[in-house]
């Protein structure tokens, strides 16, 4: 499974549909803001879309976390803003342990990250349309292949890199 993921898109996802055409992939999932976004991309997309609100949503207009099962690896989605991820990734990766999760799929920082951290993948794809001073837009794609979780990092330049900073 090829899942491609996007956050912190801000309403502004042409760049988004551009990727969605020109990746091959199973899913897409949003990691908020904004959710209307996520909505866009579905009517788009020939595959499911996944999305959450962040804090730039309005109050009530979605769920601000999914759990999700894919091929067989449990998945949290969220913005990370209720996880407080630009101070600190403790909260977050607290929550996925005790949910017994394999992944959590964030935003809020608009700072990629790319790390398996106790065989949980924290993974936050950046943001594609609103990148943080001295990055790049860019987005993640996750595979999931024999009974492994794989999450890289692209940028709209099109290079792959390889995105630490825990």
């Amino acid at each position: 499974m090829r899942v491609l993921v996007f956050g912190d898109t801000h309403g502004d996802i042409d760049l988004a549909f551009k990727i969605i055409k020109k990746e091959r992939a199973d899913m897409v999932l949003h990691a908020g803001d904004f959710l209307r976004d996520a909505h866009a991309l579905a009517n788009e997309a020939q595959f499911p879309v996944h999305g959450v609100t962040g804090n730039c949503d309005l109050p009530g207009s979605g769920p601000h976390e999914k759990f999700l099962s894919l091929e067989g690896k449990d998945f949290l989605l969220t913005h990370g803003h209720q996880f407080r991820v630009k101070a600190s990734y403790q909260s977050i990766f607290y929550k996925a342990s005790e949910n017994k999760i394999d992944a959590v799929v964030f935003g809020h920082t608009h700072v990629p990250l790319n790390d398996h951290h106790q065989g949980i993948l924290l993974f936050n794809p950046g943001s594609i349309s609103r990148p943080q001073p001295g990055s790049q837009p860019s987005y993640g794609i996750i595979t999931i292949k024999d009974n492994d979780i794989n999450g890289e990092i692209y940028f709209v330049d099109g290079q792959k890199r390889n995105v630490k900073n825990l």
